[in-house]
């Protein structure tokens, strides 16, 4: 039963927890969960059937603590800046389906993943494991674990007292958590889906050995000249990779030859890498296979050929872990007579990010948040592929009432979906410059959204005018340009006819980069004095005696690499700076060369975290310095 208008928003739902159990309102800290039972491996004791009223009296009690878990998580949700009208909408669902609130609240998008956790630790006594310490973790000391499929918890490693910490994102596995590391008498600490699944893939899954076994026994059908025999085997090989490359955190998989040897390359953090050599027989069987199921070896000979790459219905149950979470894009070509494939990683769940974890500064995410609030506008975000454009575009969305304000997408393709958001995709072939797209743009603006986010403009002109035009008629637009930094969108866009008026409407130009993070575990001060030079720019606050920087140097946690993750440097034209650079008319190179000497770029950016350890300052000229 819903409050009417007026009333307090838990008077009606349900009764409260001192008349449904006097005395009981307050769960004391560490009573959450019974204690683990105690795992019994040899003896099998027969039970007596339990007595009707004891089933009966156990569920009443079973419905009474359901009851207040649902009352005091929607406190919870409270504190947490949930809106009542979403709390009250997820009761009302709850009260119709008997879904728990925290299904409710994560499909209707109301709250992320990470701030569900957060509060089902609170409501259940733990401490919360956040998605930032995944890269903390110390694999090596926990490899005497039983770590074999895991699912719904992991264990994270031991705290100061010895004690192993597992993970748990449903309180439901509570228990089954507790039975499986019972002789190290676990703490459990709660975490979300995606944190849980980021730390098997990341430390326990065996997915390089495995492929190394699925290799090894097709060298010795090879050998043997059987491989006709095991007709499953090269398939099973290509599905190794590309769920190697996933769960490596891949955007990009290269299938290709060199002179002797078949090549097989990742692309991870934006960074090329060689992962394997293999038999040219091997890489001739891999090309063929996806030639054959995805193209044609005569239409690849005229020209490159552009596909999706997935897995047929027999495999589905096989790679269920891939199939729902990732979608593949796929470029196969033939270069003096030698295939070769590039298989493009898009990660559904990679954009699932909170704005305040960007990394934007306080500054700069003060601006943005009052923007979003705006009726009207364009807010565009630029930078390279790879680049965090997409994630950010969310984050900054998931920030807007989507039930007050309805808000429309149209994606090429929808790499998220979100549960009220209406999003559109354009049909298979036309992309963002194909006609179906500004038909879809056209209807969408008649259905009277207030809030459009276009994936991509890639310089289309009338696709341009039309978001343009929406931005001056009462809608907030959100879109990405493939072009360095803020003063050479507004040039692109005015190569695209948009006039100086139409431009006023930009609210805010979003420059961004994704630097590796040093591993803070091994990266060594930076002893080349050349490097300090950099920091000799006029708007540089702190002296050059007191800037430290580091490089990376490689240990056991990074596996090698001195890096662990990324983090964003940025470089925001806001409104007002836009409206100035409109009116002045100044040339483009003189708006970039100005802003640069003030400390407004992204090299600068980069400069200021590589002053604070965070980033090299190779990776900051890497990724920034040309800008």
């Amino acid at each position: 039963m819903i409050p009417e208008t007026g009333e307090d928003l838990f008077s009606c739902w349900p009764e409260t927890l001192e008349a449904k159990n006097p005395g009981r309102a307050e769960k004391p800290a560490g009573t959450v969960f019974d204690p683990a039972l105690p795992v019994i491996e040899d003896i099998a004791i027969e039970m007596a059937p339990e007595p009707d009223h004891v089933k009966e009296q156990k569920g009443v009690q079973a419905g009474i603590e359901a009851l207040m878990n649902q009352n005091e998580l929607a406190l919870l949700l409270r504190e947490m800046k949930v809106k009542d009208s979403h709390i009250l909408a997820a009761l009302q669902r709850h009260e119709m389906t008997g879904e728990s609130l925290q299904v409710i609240m994560r499909d209707f998008g109301f709250i992320s993943a990470e701030r569900l956790a957060q509060v089902l630790a609170r409501l259940h006594r733990m401490s919360y494991f956040s998605a930032t310490q995944v890269d903390l973790i110390d694999a090596a000391t926990m490899a005497h674990l039983d770590t074999h499929n895991l699912t719904h918890y992991v264990p994270v490693g031991y705290d100061t007292l010895r004690q192993l910490q597992v993970a748990i994102s449903d309180p439901d596995e509570a228990t089954a958590a507790r039975n499986r590391y019972h002789r190290e008498n676990p703490v459990l600490v709660m975490a979300s889906p995606n944190t849980i699944q980021a730390v098997y893939r990341t430390c326990f899954a065996n997915t390089e050995q495995e492929l190394d076994t699925l290799v090894a026994a097709y060298n010795l059908a090879e050998a043997s000249q059987d491989v006709e025999n095991y007709p499953h085997l090269i398939q099973d090989i290509l599905g190794g990779l590309v769920r190697h490359a996933c769960y490596a955190g891949a955007s990009d998989l290269y299938l290709n030859y060199s002179d002797l040897v078949g090549v097989i390359r990742l692309k991870i953090n934006d960074v090329g890498s060689l992962f394997r050599t293999v038999d040219r027989r091997l890489m001739d069987r891999l090309l063929t296979k996806l030639v054959g199921e995805h193209s044609n070896a005569e239409a690849l000979r005229r020209e490159p050929q552009e596909s999706t790459f997935d897995f047929g219905e027999n495999q589905k149950n096989q790679y269920q872990d891939l199939v729902h979470r990732y979608m593949f894009r796929m470029e196969l070509m033939e270069t003096q007579g030698k295939q070769q494939a590039v298989i493009r990683i898009l990660d559904r769940q990679s954009a699932e990010v909170e704005f305040d974890n960007l990394g934007f500064d306080s500054q700069t995410a003060a601006t943005l948040k009052r923007y979003i609030h705006m009726p009207c506008g364009i807010i565009v975000v630029t930078g390279p592929t790879g680049s965090g454009k997409t994630t950010t575009q969310y984050a900054l969305l998931q920030l807007i009432d989507s039930v007050e304000r309805s808000i429309q997408t149209i994606e090429n393709p929808i790499e998220y979906r979100h549960g009220l958001w209406l999003q559109h995709e354009p049909p298979s072939g036309e992309g963002n410059e194909g006609e179906g797209t500004r038909k879809i743009l056209n209807a969408l603006l008649r259905s009277a959204p207030d809030v459009i986010l276009f994936g991509e403009v890639r310089r289309d002109r009338g696709v341009a005018r039309v978001m343009f035009d929406a931005a001056n008629t009462g809608h907030l637009v959100f879109t990405t340009l493939h072009v360095p930094n803020g003063p050479m969108a507004i040039q692109a866009f005015r190569d695209m006819g948009i006039d100086e008026t139409h431009l006023a409407s930009l609210k805010a130009i979003i420059a961004q980069r994704l630097p590796r993070r040093l591993c803070p575990a091994c990266k060594v001060d930076e002893d080349r004095s050349g490097m300090l030079r950099e920091f000799d720019v006029p708007w540089w606050d702190r002296p050059q005696t007191e800037t430290k920087v580091f490089r990376p140097s490689g240990c056991r946690r990074c596996r090698y690499t001195g890096y662990i993750g990324r983090v964003m440097i940025s470089d925001t034209l806001d409104a007002q700076t836009i409206r100035e650079l409109l009116q002045k008319g100044v040339q483009l190179g003189t708006v970039i060369e100005n802003r640069a000497r003030a400390g407004h770029s992204l090299f600068a950016s980069g400069l200021r975290l590589a002053a604070d350890g965070v980033i090299s300052i190779d990776e900051a000229i890497r990724v920034a310095r040309e800008e």
